[in-house]
């Protein structure tokens, strides 16, 4: 996941931690949905202005 956001390991857990992007905890392990990664990256989207 880290890779696909462009973000480092610990900044990926800091966010989830944070609620910051969407996860499922299965017993002490997180797990990202890409789907719901990918709405994510969708609605938090800035365009550039040139």
């Amino acid at each position: 996941m880290p890779k696909y956001l462009g973000l480092e390991v610990d900044t990926v857990y800091k966010k989830a931690r944070l609620r910051e992007l969407p996860f499922v905890k299965v017993g002490r392990a997180l797990r990202f949905d890409l789907k719901a990664l990918e709405r994510f990256v969708e609605q938090h989207t800035v365009e550039t202005i040139d």
